[in-house]
């Protein structure tokens, strides 16, 4: 059945030992599966939510996975604003959930592994998650990553400014990974096919 983990979110003075709470979540994203003849599996439910951070030099920004919103904190842990977008949920439909259940069992017939039945038997959310993770850049804009469970997909992100409205959306190119982001360029990490690690440059231009 599912697995539900805490999740706590604080700013810790390392100095002092002192902790100031953010916010505290109950995600069920784990699945735990028991099988006759054989020992408990532990695996992730697909289209799972998850809470995402990113620290800036005055505070951090958080997203709870759940809708397109981004919440700003200060360190005395105090609700600065709020950054949002207006988009409904997308739900998770069954053609999607039988197209990742495909990929996942790695083309093989239904239900001939134990692996296809754990999936068949996960409970899946009615809706995708919003943002899956968070950063920011060297002007100090927001970028949010919108989920996208198919990793062949570009990645597309909302970037919102100082003041909070969204400025528009962008896109970076499949299995690459942001690092950093500057006043005219994105430098990160690409995979290609064989797995092999690329730093890769691309130049941003800012209207």
């Amino acid at each position: 059945g599912p697995k539900e983990t805490g999740v706590n979110l604080m700013w810790y003075d390392p100095a002092s030992g002192s902790r100031v709470p953010i916010a505290a979540y109950t995600v069920t994203r784990d699945f735990i599966f028991i099988g006759p003849g054989r020992p408990p599996i532990l695996d992730h439910i697909p289209f799972t939510v998850f809470p995402a951070a990113a620290v800036t030099a005055s505070g951090g920004f958080l997203t709870d996975g759940k809708s397109f919103e981004i919440r700003d904190y200060g360190f005395t842990g105090e609700l600065r604003r709020i950054l949002r977008i207006n988009l409904p949920g997308r739900p998770v439909s069954e053609a999607m959930a039988e197209e990742w259940l495909e990929w996942e069992s790695s083309g093989q017939p239904p239900g001939t592994s134990v692996r296809d039945q754990i999936l068949r038997s996960m409970p899946l959310p009615d809706t995708l998650p919003a943002f899956e993770s968070l950063l920011t850049d060297e002007m100090g804009f927001v970028w949010a990553k919108i989920y996208d469970w198919d990793t062949d997909n570009p990645q597309r992100w909302v970037v919102f400014d100082h003041e909070g409205p969204a400025l528009g959306t962008i896109e970076t190119p499949a299995g690459f990974e942001v690092g950093w982001v500057g006043p005219d360029a994105i430098i990160g990490v690409w995979k290609d096919e064989f797995d092999v690690e690329h730093v890769c440059r691309y130049r941003l231009t800012r209207r």
